[in-house]
């Protein structure tokens, strides 16, 4: 068994390769992926913590409009080819919002979607 890693930038790729023939077998093997990850996918920062998304209308509160976003930075791995098929969009959970609401309550859910498939 083999565990290979290698970086690009600010990106770290792992290869695992159980099994095989021999221990030079299993390094090509490992290489051979890690040389795929690198060319062939890249990772994309779809936004940062506490980014606002929009804002939304709040009932009964002292300000009218709620930013929303969220809490953690996302970023995703996926094939080069399928990077500029992605989508965020934002669903609130209820029908309105109404104060009082805490900074960080989730107030909905960050739906990514790949060529429309979410």
């Amino acid at each position: 068994n083999i565990i290979a890693s290698a970086t690009e930038g600010d990106r770290r790729l792992i290869a695992v390769v159980m099994g095989g023939k021999s221990s030079k077998g299993r390094e090509e093997q490992a290489r051979k992926l890690l040389t795929w990850g690198l060319r062939d996918f890249t990772t994309v920062h779809l936004f940062s913590a506490g980014q606002s998304l929009g804002d939304e209308p709040v009932w009964y509160g002292e300000s009218h409009r709620l930013p929303v976003g969220s809490a953690q930075e996302q970023s995703l791995s996926l094939p080069k080819s399928e990077a500029d098929k992605l989508k965020a969009q934002y669903v609130i959970n209820a029908a309105r919002l109404e104060a009082p609401i805490n900074k960080g309550q989730t107030v909905g859910e960050i739906r990514i979607s790949d060529n429309g498939q979410v």
